[in-house]
């Protein structure tokens, strides 16, 4: 879905004054850490409840970080973004993870055939969840009203603080 674009017309005063309030911290953060805050949790909610889950750690993982002018959601997981992007062939995953993951789905021989897929994503690779990045798209018009939300609040302010 197209996102609406937003024109904003300013003649140089007012462009000057825009990068004058755009210093101030306290005029711009509050509605600029909402924006940040709502839209990256509207990712880690799809993202968790998109995840795969075998054992549940990635889906545990999927955290938020929200600073003042910026926020990230994520995992810290070593595999993370094996998970996410996948491999390219020519690189031979751990065995012992796969032969865990096995045993857990109840292979006759866990070990043979950690093996046997440890041996095909060497050859073809493997394609990754994009948990992350299906996330975020799913989450793009919601995100859209939240920073339509933010200038409405920014606009708001600047009126009164004229």
């Amino acid at each position: 879905m197209p996102v609406s674009p937003i024109k904003f017309d300013l003649s140089d005063d007012e462009l000057k004054d825009v990068q004058r309030q755009m210093k101030n911290k306290k005029f711009i953060g509050g509605p600029l850490k909402d924006f940040l805050s709502s839209s990256v949790f509207e990712v880690e909610a799809i993202a968790k409840e998109d995840a795969p889950v075998d054992t549940g750690r990635y889906r545990g993982s999927i955290t938020t970080d929200v600073a003042p002018t910026q926020a990230v959601v994520g995992s810290n997981l070593e595999y993370a973004p094996t998970l996410e992007f996948g491999q390219r062939p020519g690189k031979r995953p751990p065995v012992e993870p796969i032969e865990k993951w096995a045993r857990r789905k109840g292979f006759t021989n866990p070990r043979g055939a950690a093996f046997s897929i440890a041996r095909r994503i060497f050859q073809q690779g493997r394609e990754g969840y994009k948990t992350l990045t299906r996330a975020m798209d799913t989450a793009s018009p919601k995100i859209d009203m939240h920073l339509r939300s933010m200038i409405s609040a920014i606009e708001t302010k600047w009126r009164r603080n004229g």
